[in-house]
């Protein structure tokens, strides 16, 4: 009852927050804008985003070999694109995760190391998004905006506590035995491999920086495929400043509030591009 109660208040976020932007969207407008967007702009963004699910495996199968545990890229791929597909289906948007633990977990993963790979490929994800919004907005006229400056502040803030919480459970080991002892010897040792495992892809310079290369790659090709679309459909926007939105609204459209993000997404997506 718990679970369904959290399901249901979700689809009401998303079904409020859509019916929000339907109403207030002109709708004839919208149908000519979307009129406009060539048959040519579609598949080159449709491959460009399927491309990117290549891109998403060799990072991933990057941070697998950090913690230990080699797989092919085609086998990895096969997974991302069920994990992309769940995404849009189940009630959160790291439904797609779970998939991919549950099928790296069946491939002989201990559950723990399979649970690890995936949060870790996420984080990476993040502090890239989290690192071009920034620079985004700190370099260009967004920086005159006072909420856009506190919340590149708060963002880079939480970057720095994390690296260095995770400095000290991966160089102080005793003092995450000290913490988790009274969670059992369970929890005790999940945490230390947990603690071993963010050291050898976060801490490691030859595996963070392919790997945060690599989600750059992801973010500048979603925001070229938004950029081609949205240019088609007559928005005077440049693909720079796309560069620096759209990643911005992926952090949006991950906090588990909505049905696959759904909603969220496109209420952060109208608001941010109104900004500009």
């Amino acid at each position: 009852m718990k679970q369904a109660a959290k399901v249901s208040v979700k689809l009401l976020i998303t079904v409020v927050l859509l019916t929000i932007a339907v109403r207030s969207a002109d709708l004839d407008a919208l149908f000519r804008a979307a009129a406009q967007v060539s048959l040519g702009t579609i598949a080159v963004s449709t491959a460009i985003l399927l491309s990117l699910a290549a891109v998403q495996a060799a990072r991933w199968r990057l941070v697998l070999a950090a913690m230990g545990r080699c797989f092919g890229h085609t086998v990895l791929l096969g997974w991302v694109l069920i994990g992309l597909f769940f995404s849009q289906l189940l009630p959160s948007s790291i439904g797609g995760d779970v998939m991919r633990v549950w099928k790296l977990h069946q491939a002989g993963a201990p559950a723990s190391k399979a649970f690890n790979s995936v949060l870790l490929d996420r984080i990476t994800a993040l502090l890239a998004a989290v690192f071009i919004t920034s620079a985004g907005v700190l370099l260009t006229e967004l920086s005159s905006i006072p909420a856009a400056r506190y919340a590149t502040m708060g963002m880079l803030f939480a970057v720095v506590l994390g690296y260095l919480i995770v400095i000290l459970t991966s160089r102080a080991p005793d003092v995450l035995q000290l913490v988790t002892r009274p969670l059992g010897t369970r929890a005790s040792a999940l945490s230390r491999t947990m603690a071993d495992d963010l050291g050898a892809v976060l801490l490691n310079p030859r595996v963070i920086v392919p790997t945060i290369a690599l989600s750059c790659l992801i973010h500048f090709g979603a925001s070229t495929a938004v950029w081609m679309i949205a240019r088609d459909a007559g928005a005077e926007i440049r693909l720079a400043t796309c560069i620096v939105l759209v990643p911005l609204v992926v952090l949006f459209s991950m906090l588990p509030v909505s049905i696959a993000g759904w909603g969220l997404r496109e209420g952060a997506m109208v608001v941010t591009m109104g900004a500009v």
